[in-house]
């Protein structure tokens, strides 16, 4: 998905080319003032530099050119055709616009999908859903609230039946006393003075964005769950129905976030062979559940249609009893180490630690290297250590201090092939140094390593 923007009376679509010092050929598109599409380019390609009218400067600038009159014009220029339309088209793509005609973001749509856009009026407030929808799953013509179009950037405000752009009413911020649901309270006691109130949608199957929004707009949320209790009252409400919950690891990849109350998921109920996001083109951000799942947890795309279970309260953290490592926990150091054979990600063995109370190794020193490698000698695992979001320095990221020490291979870490390497790992294959790798990437490690404090005092105070 890419961000578009409507350019003024005084501007222009500009694309411009540039050759880096490594030969990669790249391009700044944009919106550009008619004065700046007039002045002649000057290089100096001698001194490898160019002045750019996206302000810029990062190698030579072999071409510059404007356009106007036409949607996206600034897709091709410059030596490119642009995108060949009998492949698909471009169209817009917000999951949740307040205007109609106010969607900011377009994506690629290929061609047995059209644009679509839907309109929800809830209470005395409209908002709308754009994206690219599978022909079949198109709603019939003249529906009114929905429709599709099968031409470039054509599911405006203008396509739906109204002939007009919708109301223009911005979503309110929850204002509600109290909360509310339009149907009847489902509640469930938890114990003499504590109980969660769930109100059932049954008959709506939205996005996760809309499903977010219906909840928030009576004070209530989607469902957080933080204990087996809880899991296994939602299990018993929606025994029949695919719901969403309120995590998402949009933010960061792997990284699942409660989003009303901003808090990381710490205990989690995947079904099995989930969370499977890297085996498939489209993204899967939210987390739903339901009997497709043996009600287990699936990472979805975020543009899935699934049921709405609305929670009230956002329930108080409750704290877990410490979590067995499956394989024994190892002391050293005043720290406890718990070494699993498991090959996932940087982001999902953070999380796998953080089940178990622990992160990821900090291996400040050669002593703790040594330790690990006498554990388990013949391994490759994920530290944590990563540079992603510091400015391009390293960090430990469960302590959020800079890396001093320096035990990386010889010529490392260096972003190999100009891929983006923001995560440490080490291991055998390294030899026992440190070596930046993808994030992402699912196949780099053979085992997980957790580590967590164990403090030992040896006075007592009296």
């Amino acid at each position: 998905m890419a961000a578009v923007t409507v350019h003024s009376d005084e501007q222009q679509c500009g694309v411009e080319q540039i050759v880096s010092r490594a030969g990669i050929v790249t391009y700044n598109v944009g919106c550009l003032s008619t004065r700046a599409c007039a002045v002649p380019v000057k290089r100096d390609v001698s001194r490898l530099s160019a002045r750019s009218m996206f302000g810029t400067d990062s190698g030579i600038i072999t071409c510059q050119q404007c356009c106007n009159g036409t949607d996206l014009c600034n897709n091709q220029g410059c030596g490119i055709s642009g995108f060949d339309p009998s492949t698909g088209k471009y169209c817009y793509s917000c999951p949740q616009h307040a205007q109609a005609d106010k969607c900011d973001h377009i994506n690629f749509c290929y061609k047995d999908q059209d644009c679509y856009i839907g309109e929800t009026t809830f209470v005395s407030d409209s908002f709308y859903e754009s994206r690219c929808q599978s022909k079949p799953l198109c709603p019939v013509a003249g529906s009114g609230k929905t429709a599709c179009c099968s031409t470039q950037l054509c599911n405006s405000g203008n396509l739906l039946s109204s002939g007009s752009p919708g109301r223009t009413t911005p979503i309110p911020h929850v204002n509600h006393t109290a909360p509310h649901c339009p149907s009847q309270w489902i509640i469930r006691k938890i114990s003499d003075s504590a109980q969660f109130l769930y109100c059932f949608y049954p008959n709506k199957q939205v996005s996760w964005a809309t499903a977010k929004l219906i909840c928030n707009h009576h004070n209530t949320h989607l469902p957080i769950i933080e204990t087996d209790q809880e899991k296994a009252i939602i299990d018993g409400i929606t025994s029949h129905a695919e719901i969403w919950l309120d995590a998402t690891d949009k933010d960061r990849e792997g990284v699942y976030i409660w989003s009303t109350s901003n808090e990381t998921v710490l205990k989690y109920y995947w079904a099995d062979n989930e969370p499977d996001d890297q085996r498939y083109p489209e993204d899967e951000d939210c987390l739903e559940m339901g009997p497709n799942y043996l009600m287990g947890w699936n990472d979805a795309p975020c543009d899935r249609l699934v049921g709405v279970l609305c929670e009230y309260g956002v329930t108080k953290h409750v704290q877990q009893p410490s979590i067995a490592c499956p394989t024994g926990w190892r002391s050293a150091f005043n720290l406890e180490y718990c070494i699993v054979r498991k090959s996932l990600n940087w982001y999902q063995s953070k999380n796998y630690c953080i089940t178990l109370g622990a992160h990821l190794p900090i291996l400040d020193s050669s002593a703790k290297m040594d330790k690990i490698r006498q554990f388990e000698p013949n391994m490759e695992f994920w530290t944590d250590g990563t540079e992603e979001q510091h400015q391009g320095r390293w960090q430990w990221s469960a302590i959020s201090e800079d890396i001093h020490n320096n035990l990386w291979l010889d010529g490392e870490p260096n972003n190999y092939l100009g891929l983006k390497e923001d995560c440490m790992e080490t291991g055998e294959k390294y030899g026992w140094r440190w070596n930046d790798a993808p994030c992402s990437w699912q196949n780099r490690s053979t085992h997980i390593v957790c580590e967590k404090p164990n403090p030992k005092f040896d006075t007592v105070f009296g």
